[in-house]
Formats: structure tokens, sequence, C-alpha cells
């Protein structure tokens, strides 16, 4: 069962395939959830979960040309800033070529096909052009919209090598990480 859920397993009867991805699906949106439930505790944090589109907006490049979802979106008023969290429920890589495909797949920047931090800076700048029209939806006032920031994140479930390799334009932090920085912000605010 380990095997499927690190998809480690390689599944080769289609109905194999579709049961490895449905665990995976499901575990990635667990820990989607629990990312979303620790923002969910700060006072006056707005969340939002697997956001596609604000309001009638799609976040998309140009009409059917998706950026995919934001998979949590957090709207801190007292500090003006919009927190776009990408999730990655990843498995530990433990051979050079696990770890060759972690970077590629999600910490390298511009290469092809694009990286998790590539699809996530793509949809970054959307909504950096969309800030008044997210503030609105999500039902905060919009009139000093300028001010707001919005800060990208990454989120792993534990702590990985391949930040520390590569760099990656954004902040990359473990869930446990993202746990203790929350209680030291939510302590300060309320301090």
């Amino acid at each position: 069962m380990n095997l499927c859920l690190d998809g480690r397993l390689k599944a080769r009867s289609l109905e194999m395939k579709r049961f490895v991805g449905r665990l995976q699906h499901e575990s990635a949106e667990a820990f989607n959830d629990e990312v979303g439930s620790l923002y969910s505790t700060i006072p006056g944090v707005v969340v939002r979960l697997r956001v596609k589109r604000i309001g009638r907006l799609r976040i998309e490049r140009a009409p059917g040309q998706s950026h995919g979802d934001i998979d949590v979106l957090a709207a801190d008023a007292a500090r003006r800033c919009l927190f776009a969290i990408e999730t990655k429920d990843l498995e530990v890589a433990r051979t050079p070529v696990e770890l060759a495909n972690e970077l590629r797949q999600t910490f390298l920047v511009g290469l092809e096909p694009p990286s998790a931090v590539d699809r996530h800076l793509r949809r970054i700048d959307w909504l950096r052009k969309h800030v008044r029209e997210t503030l609105e939806w999500l039902g905060i006032d919009a009139e000093d919209q300028e001010r707001w920031k919005v800060e990208p994140l990454l989120v792993v479930d534990r702590e990985l090598m391949g930040p520390f390799l590569t760099r990656p334009p954004i902040t990359v932090v473990s869930f446990r990480e993202l746990k203790v920085r929350l209680l030291k912000d939510s302590a300060t605010l309320r301090g």
C-alpha cells in the first residue's frame, strides 16, 4: 500500500494505474486541506481551497489555457497579504534518479515541461494582476488594494533536499516548519 501512496509502484494494468492515481489524488487533497486548516486557525484570515477562478475570472493566460488552481489562498487583512500556496505531498527521494526527478518536476525553473514552481509562478503573476478582484471575491475591502502584496509559498509534507540544492525563487517550507511559523505569527498578533 505504501508503494501505491508513494507513487513507487509501477502499475501495469489500467485498473491498477487508476487505483494508484486515485490514492495519490486523495492523499494530495487531504494534505491540501490540512494546510488550509492551519491557516484557518489564524483570526481574521480568509481561506479558500483549490481556487480555479476568482468570481467570474478563470485563472488562465488565455481562454481555455488554464494556469491550474491555487491549492490554498489565504488573505491576511492585518498584514495586507495574499498567500498563494502550492502544496506538495512528496516522498523523500532515496536515490540519485529519484532526486533528479524531484528537482526537475518540482523545483527547477525555466525547463519544459514546466515544474511545479514554474506553474505556481504563473498563477502568482496572474494573481498580482487581479488583486482587487480577488479581495472583492473574498469579501475584503479592496479600497487599498495597491498596498496588498502577494506572497507565493510551496509547502511540502516533509523536509526535502531539493530546495537546498536548487534555491527556487519562492519560499519552500515543510508542513512542520509552517506550523511553527504560523504559531509564532499568531502569538505575535495576539500579544
